[in-house]
């Protein structure tokens, strides 16, 4: 179990990594972990982490219709 990430991969499919192990990569520190957000399909899948990474599962195609988000805090 745990949480999976699909990166883009230039050889083949997208790369299937958890979402732990792509923080790491990152070098981003724990506190910061905690503050990002993860956004989730119905089936929580990863769709990406805001402001930082698309799953490729969801990248968008040229005639993908815009979907736009706004977030108040």
């Amino acid at each position: 179990p745990g949480d999976y990430l699909y990166l883009p991969n230039k050889d083949s499919k997208p790369k299937k990594r958890k979402l732990g192990a792509y923080f790491n990569d990152q070098s981003t520190a724990l506190s910061l972990r905690e503050k990002r957000i993860v956004l989730c399909d119905a089936e929580e899948r990863i769709i990406g982490i805001l402001g930082q990474r698309v799953d490729a599962r969801f990248t968008p195609k040229p005639n993908t219709p815009t979907l736009e988000i706004r977030w108040k805090a």
